[in-house]
């Protein structure tokens, strides 16, 4: 991921290497996260301002930021940001106190600043965590500029910009701490805020992945918003085209599924885990099944990646025989090469042409990897139940066992 990271834009005026040396020397997320909330906060603010001069941003504005930034991190993605993290503490606390604040997505910034502040007041573990995280962080971001030791946590306060530093640290009337932007600055930070924002996002990606190895694309993961994913039209008319002459026996339920019946696509290794929509990842199976199997991981002890496998390679060899021109339609390149990635072969006619043997040890050996991290960051596994069985009752009934697949099925 280095590799993807692009050198900030330099200034005659401005140390921009200090700038490189504290994001570069960090131990946890906290300096990334801390420069994200400021960037963001300082790009929302700068469309108010009317002359030139220090922007001040007060401290629950730039923690709003910050939370909304890892968040999703950590309620849909279950990463790691490191250990003794107390910005999953405080994420999990959020959760827990306010449950209509609820869910996997990104919350409104006006909603996740007005329940921080109101748990700020109401809850001792909320502002604990606060604490651990406005101690250090700020003044330590500015270690380049005034030093490295805790004592110099006062310098952080000192009056005006002589050391070139990119904010000072300074406290209202009312006891509350705020962050006065350097005015040298300003126009730096806000030219170049999507260079900026890259920037972190690219070294904090390569900082999760050391603390989350094997965990596919962490970087999309940290540019998603929280709202939208990928349309997987594409993907439909891949399927369709395979349902419309063949009947597919679901892997979870042994459910026969036609064209005619309704389905949506599943990600057998969950989108929360993957982050992306490989077609060999999904399948259709019944809209009430999907809800049901959510972000859960699948069973694997009743042939279920070996089912799969028989049924993606069923239907891209129905769909590379199609004729000429509806070919050219359902099989798009996209598709193809994620076969192509998978198998490591640029020719689709070779991996058609691949031994059952090397078929089915690519999937299981790719799926029960991804099964097992996913079970590693915390994805809960999920078992069928038939919908009458769906009570807290009664226990879950596995599938049965389903049946190869032949080529010509």
């Amino acid at each position: 991921m280095d590799q993807l990271i692009l050198p900030l834009p330099p200034d005659r005026d401005l140390d921009i290497p200090h700038l490189v040396t504290t994001l570069g020397n960090t131990t946890q997320c906290y300096k990334f996260v801390w420069f994200l909330g400021i960037l963001r906060v300082l790009n929302r603010h700068l469309a108010a301002i009317s002359e030139p001069g220090a922007l001040t941003l007060t401290y629950p504005e730039i923690l709003s930021e910050v939370l909304r930034a890892v968040r999703p991190l950590i309620l849909e993605f279950k990463l790691s940001l490191g250990l003794n993290d107390c910005l999953t503490a405080l994420v999990l606390r959020l959760e827990e106190l306010a449950p209509e604040k609820k869910g996997r997505g990104s919350l409104a910034q006006d909603d996740l600043l007005s329940t921080l502040t109101w748990l700020h007041e109401t809850d001792k573990v909320v502002r604990d965590n606060v604490k651990a995280f406005v101690k250090y962080v700020p003044h330590r971001f500015l270690s380049p500029w005034i030093g490295t030791s805790d004592k110099d946590r006062i310098r952080a306060f000192a009056p005006g910009f002589d050391d070139g530093r990119p904010y000072r640290l300074s406290q209202s009337s009312a006891g509350q701490l705020m962050v006065e932007v350097n005015p040298d600055w300003l126009y730096y930070l806000s030219h170049n805020f999507s260079i900026l924002e890259g920037y972190c996002l690219g070294l904090m990606g390569t900082f999760l992945e050391k603390r989350n190895p094997l965990v596919p694309n962490i970087l999309s993961k940290l540019q998603w918003d929280g709202k939208k994913r990928h349309s997987l039209k594409t993907q439909q008319r891949w399927f369709a085209a395979y349902l419309r002459d063949h009947t597919y026996t679901c892997i979870y339920s042994g459910q026969p599924l036609t064209s005619n019946d309704q389905y949506a696509l599943d990600h057998f290794i969950p989108w929360s885990f993957t982050g992306s929509d490989e077609t060999w990842n999904l399948l259709p199976i019944a809209p009430s099944l999907n809800s049901q199997k959510s972000n859960y991981l699948p069973p694997l002890n009743n042939g279920q990646i070996a089912a799969l496998a028989h049924f993606e390679m069923a239907v891209l060899r129905h769909n590379c025989a199609l004729p000429p021109a509806e070919r050219k339609l359902i099989c798009r390149e996209s598709l193809l090469d994620d076969f192509r990635m998978l198998f490591k072969e640029q020719e689709i006619k070779n991996i058609l042409a691949l031994p059952e043997g090397r078929i089915l040890k690519t999937f299981d050996d790719t799926l029960r990897t991804w099964h097992t991290v996913a079970l590693n960051q915390g994805f809960l596994p999920w078992q069928y139940a038939e919908e009458s069985d769906r009570s807290p009752a009664v226990a879950v009934k596995m599938a049965k066992p389903i049946p190869r697949l032949s080529q010509g099925s």
